[in-house]
This record gives structure tokens, sequence and C-alpha cells, in this order.
């Protein structure tokens, strides 16, 4: 038996991507402990903004952030913010951004410890 495809159906199976673009879990707790949230995306170019973090808005002292799908064709950028609606509410807080792998086990100690409120994708293809 003989499966045909129409070659516009086929092109779009074959350059779907077969996972997500970007993926950032948020922990409650230091060393990836306590209550967590996911959030993730195709990671299609363009930017997105995540206003709200709950439910640990301003109780995030763990993180891990995957930019890369995996085949390595698509890369976000993540930024951090202590505001809802990826906005800083004051002059002394800077937003932190990465656009790598990144696991942070304890932020304790630095600014970012339990204020981060929203965050903003920045995808792109690589």
């Amino acid at each position: 038996m003989t499966l045909k495809l129409p070659i516009s159906i086929l092109t779009t199976i074959l350059l779907a991507p077969s996972a997500l673009a970007w993926r950032v879990r948020l922990y409650k707790d230091a060393n990836y402990e306590g209550t967590q949230a996911t959030w993730s995306g195709p990671g299609g170019a363009g930017t997105a903004c995540f206003g709200n973090v709950n439910p640990i808005n301003n109780e995030i002292s763990s993180l891990k952030f995957y930019a890369f799908n995996t085949e390595r064709t698509s890369q976000c950028c993540i930024t951090f913010y202590d505001s809802p609606s990826c906005q800083t509410k004051s002059g002394d807080w800077s937003p932190i951004a990465w656009c790598n792998d990144v696991s942070i086990a304890n932020w304790k100690g630095t600014q970012y410890q339990d204020d981060i409120s929203s965050f903003r994708t920045d995808c792109y293809s690589v």
C-alpha cells in the first residue's frame, strides 16, 4: 500500500517543529524545591510578555530555563521583571536576561530573590 500526500501537507509536516522551543520552570524555594510553575512556547519569531507569574508571584528563589528547541533551530531569550506587564517599578532594579540554557539554584542575597512578577520572551530562528 502506498500513501500519497499532497506536497503542501508533506512540507508542513516535515517543517513543523517537533518540540517546544523554550521552557521556564520557576520554584518558590531554593534548590528547585517547593511550589513550582512552568511556562513554555513554540518559539516562533517574535516577542511575548507573560504579565503575571502566579501562583508564585514575588516568591521565586530558583529557576530552570531552556532556550532552544530540540533541533536547535529556534532560540529564545528570557527577561525577568519586578512588576506585572514586563515593567520595572523602581530605578534601582535591573531586569535580568538570558539567551542560553540556565539553572539558578538559589537567588538568596540578590535583588531577584522573591521579586519576580513577570517575564518576556524574545524568540528567533538560528
